[in-house]
């Protein structure tokens, strides 16, 4: 299973949902930059909030389409 950026979130969704019982078992997985945690508070979300493809606002506004509602946000398949 592989996937990058979104498509890194997708495979990870999906491995987790093989692996709890829906389907085959994996090989194995490798996801390139996946975005796997919208709820993480870390520094480097400030420190590197700017000056690069993908900024904070921007980042922000592919949450709030992906997953508008904040309770869903701890949810480990976001």
């Amino acid at each position: 299973m592989a996937g990058d950026s979104a498509g890194g979130n997708l495979a990870d969704v999906l491995a987790q949902h093989l692996r709890d019982g829906g389907g085959p078992r994996l090989a194995g997985q490798f996801l390139i930059y996946p975005a796997v945690d919208v709820a993480g508070g870390y520094p480097s979300r400030t420190e590197n909030a700017t000056g690069y493809f993908l900024d904070q606002p921007t980042m922000a506004w592919f949450t709030r389409h992906y997953a508008a509602d904040s309770e869903l946000h701890g949810d480990p398949r976001l």
